[in-house]
């Protein structure tokens, strides 16, 4: 009961807290600082809010969020007959992975969270609960400064909003998912906190991208006239004044003709060298971030390469040595803390994703896959249906292989009739 009340309390206070919390805030979205004048500003990218205002973290979190929460997460047990790995039936945890986690989210959208968590807050913490015949029941993601881990006792310690109530869990009852740490992988250091400086570089140059151009990018300049020495002659200070402001108040308006004394000349002020190199940052510094993320250019929408095969190799590294890692961390993760039991009845049990779900909207690829397999002797036909949510056909069981290959000193390479035309010819005879 003590954990029911808790749990009602903490995500009814949840929403409320929320929007009390955004009334109460008062600072911008970016912490700036005024460098010189009024125009440089430094902006300072130190938190999950700052970074996902940045276009190329935005869309880098989306993709490995995204990719890894669309992938199906199967609970399966290992068949004596077959000697593989097949999906149980009836299993609790197959039902939360493929329908609902907890009564607010489904799986899906647990796990894109976990995810963004991970990458942005460094450490994700989901919480399995169990019903009263000690069934998995549902899977909570916690907030991450609401948990705390305690290194030397190997402990989680859960606390409330009000940071008054705690609940203590042992190692081996939270899921913890790490980003990449220096501690030794006890706990995960946020990807933003790696990537600061480049981060808070790119939200610069796009600042200052918006002071040049967001007004029109109209022209700057000042107004000069007269001798150098003796200045303006009968024409004052003040009524220079009056002119800059009319010209000011022109340029706002769009007009493309002003007027100016005889006196008077305007002299545009262009871009400084500076400025200019800071707007040039804004090319090559989503380079940068991708390369923090582990995310090719190309699927951030940053450049697209013409040569096709350089396209599809870096599909294959991203796939290799960014998603893989990933999605077998969370595997050995949720089969440590969800499969419990002797040690020979965990090694029965596994908790994988299902890998060929990547290929589902690349139909060409599919086919492919498909084709390789069946003719390779990887699967049957009705096996590569099943995939496709097909029904099985007549002789889709049988196996098949292509025969374009054989031994060098075989019959069929010297041209020789085969051991069963041999037999037939010679009853022929």
């Amino acid at each position: 009961m003590g954990w029911i009340n808790f749990k009602k309390n903490w995500f009814s206070k949840r929403s409320a807290e929320s929007c009390e919390h955004k009334k109460k805030e008062a600072s911008p979205i970016f912490d700036i600082q005024t460098l010189g004048d009024s125009r440089s500003k430094k902006i300072n990218v130190n938190s999950p809010d700052t970074a996902m205002a940045i276009d190329t973290v935005n869309r880098c979190v989306d993709i490995l969020s995204g990719t890894i929460a669309s992938l199906p997460l199967q609970h399966l047990k290992y068949d004596k007959k077959t000697e593989v790995f097949q999906l149980e039936d009836g299993s609790t945890l197959n039902y939360i992975f493929t329908r609902q986690a907890n009564p607010r989210q489904t799986f899906f959208t647990l796990m894109q969270n976990a995810i963004i968590s991970m990458l942005l807050r460094g450490n994700a913490y989901l919480l399995p609960t169990y019903d009263d015949r000690g069934e998995y029941e549902h899977i909570y993601l916690l907030a991450p400064d609401s948990v705390a881990y305690d290194l030397q006792k190997n402990i989680y310690r859960v606390y409330d909003r009000d940071k008054t109530k705690q609940i203590v869990y042992q190692a081996g009852e939270i899921i913890h998912l790490k980003n990449l740490s220096m501690d030794g992988g006890y706990v995960g250091v946020p990807t933003i906190q790696y990537a600061s400086r480049i981060l808070s570089l790119s939200a610069t140059s796009d600042e200052q991208a918006l002071n040049e151009l967001g007004d029109g990018n109209k022209f700057k300049g000042f107004v000069s006239g007269g001798d150098p020495v003796k200045g303006l002659g009968n024409l004052q200070d003040k009524v220079v004044d009056d002119v800059a402001e009319r010209i000011n108040q022109e340029l706002i308006e769009g007009k493309s003709i002003m007027r100016l004394p005889g006196a008077v000349q305007f002299t545009p002020l262009s871009m400084t060298p500076a400025d200019a190199q800071l707007l040039e940052t804004r090319k090559f510094s989503p380079y940068s971030v991708c390369r923090f993320f582990g995310v090719p250019p190309e699927m951030a929408f940053i450049s697209q390469s013409n040569n096709y095969k350089a396209s599809e190799n870096s599909q294959t590294t991203f796939l290799n040595q960014r998603l893989k890692p990933l999605l077998t961390q969370i595997e050995a993760e949720f089969m440590t803390k969800l499969i419990h039991g002797s040690k020979s009845l965990q090694l029965r049990s596994a908790i994988k994703f299902y890998m060929p779900s990547l290929f589902s909207m690349d139909l060409k690829s599919l086919a492919e896959f498909g084709k390789i397999s069946i003719e390779s002797g990887a699967m049957t036909p009705n096996e590569f249906r099943k995939m496709s949510n097909r029904p099985p056909v007549v002789g889709g069981d049988e196996m098949f292989i292509s025969c374009n290959v054989a031994p060098i000193n075989s019959a069929k390479i010297k041209g020789e009739p085969m051991q069963k035309d041999k037999s037939k010819v010679e009853e022929k005879e």
